[in-house]
């Protein structure tokens, strides 16, 4: 069995990889995990605009590259996992981070159109994503709602199991991101969080 985040165990599956593929070859992965890296804050100084969406796009292009690689090889093979990680601020663009959602956002369409792409041919494909988890990049920041990245890891490897095909880690971000997604967007555009 693989180990996730401060040793959480993840499910015995043979082999496991995380955030790269060469392209090259079947190394036999049973599972394959994608995870990029979109963090920094939104700016609405113009000339750090395109800096700041660069840093968004680059690993969204990588993630969509190395994801159109994984899913052919698994097509191939006929059977295997693929789990994106997402992020609940992807649902709908909020003004204290609309970038890194939309690059999330985008993330998740990708990961929908794999997983109807590959519905049939025996891959499943699972959406992940976790809000607040409490890790050394996050932990100065003060995130309401931080989960531990054990818990975090045990709620992924159920996910995996389940065959969910989207998972909020933890479960509650789906029903708050339910609720902001229905505010009528009159009422979205004066709330502030």
């Amino acid at each position: 069995a693989a180990s996730g985040p401060k040793g959480a165990a993840l499910p015995p599956y043979t082999n496991v990889m995380s955030g790269s593929a060469s392209g090259t070859g079947d190394p036999g992965f049973d599972l394959e995990m994608a995870q990029f890296i979109f963090m920094a804050v939104n700016t609405n100084h113009s000339d750090k605009f395109f800096t700041r969406a660069g840093k968004r796009i680059m690993p969204f292009t990588a993630a969509m590259t190395m994801l159109h690689i994984v899913a052919e090889r698994l097509e191939k093979r006929g059977r295997g996992h693929i789990v994106g990680f997402s992020s609940p601020a992807g649902d709908r663009g909020r003004a204290s981070n609309y970038i890194y959602g939309a690059a999330k956002g985008a993330l998740a369409t990708l990961l929908s159109g794999l997983r109807q792409r590959l519905s049939s041919k025996g891959v499943k494909v699972l959406t992940i994503k976790p809000g607040f988890v409490d890790t050394k990049m996050t932990r100065d920041m003060n995130l309401p709602f931080a989960a531990e990245p054990a818990d975090v890891a045990r709620d992924i490897a159920k996910a995996i199991d389940s065959g969910k095909s989207v998972a909020y880690v933890p479960w509650f971000w789906q029903i708050i991101m339910t609720i902001v997604k229905l505010l009528p967007e009159a009422i979205f555009k004066r709330v502030s969080f």
